[in-house]
């Protein structure tokens, strides 16, 4: 995936990095531009997210444009140097993400996919408040393996605090799902 072109010197991963940072960078700012219309307490919320996400995507071209102009891959997360460090025995020799999802077993894929599936049925079912619960609470309890005390005492802070920035700080209802409304 990091052939060179010809014409350019660049690799496909350096086009790949523009083309998502300046999209991603376009949406931002629409969606900021988009907030400004929305009655004041309605907008707070968007409007730093997309202010903020703006601004370090602003920042990312910055760097995209030095790393461009000084002749380096704009892609590249390995320092220059790293081709000197020796590789460990042990360390896998192919990194990133393509990795991952290449070599991740069939039961992974389904557990994902299950889930995901699993969270939007009970989304719909109901509403985002249980949602969380259930699911920190499943979460931690099984996989990250916490005791159920824990568990319980995290899951409702993540719902208070869910409930406190909507509901209370923007007045924004929270969806109650098909069973409870």
């Amino acid at each position: 995936m990091t052939d060179i072109t010809r014409k350019t010197g660049l690799t496909v991963d350096d086009y790949a990095e523009w083309i998502i940072t300046i999209l991603v960078l376009a949406v931002m700012v629409s969606a900021f531009v988009t907030a400004l219309d929305w009655p004041q307490y309605a907008a707070v919320f968007p409007l730093m997210i997309s202010g903020f996400g703006s601004g370090l995507l602003c920042l990312k071209l910055a760097q995209m444009v030095l790393a461009s102009s000084m002749g380096g891959h704009v892609a590249s997360a390995e320092p220059q140097n790293a081709g000197d460090r020796p590789v460990a025995e042990d360390e896998p020799t192919e990194k990133g993400m393509d990795s991952v999802f290449a070599t991740s077993p069939r039961v992974v894929w389904l557990e994902t996919l299950f889930s995901v599936a699993a969270f939007f049925v009970l989304l719909t079912l109901v509403g985002i408040e249980a949602t969380i619960f259930v699911f920190c609470l499943v979460y931690l309890k099984l996989v990250a393996r916490k005791s159920i005390l824990f568990s319980l005492i995290y899951a409702l802070l993540l719902v208070g605090l869910v409930y406190l920035m909507f509901v209370v700080l923007l007045t924004l209802p929270l969806p109650r799902g098909l069973l409870f409304s």
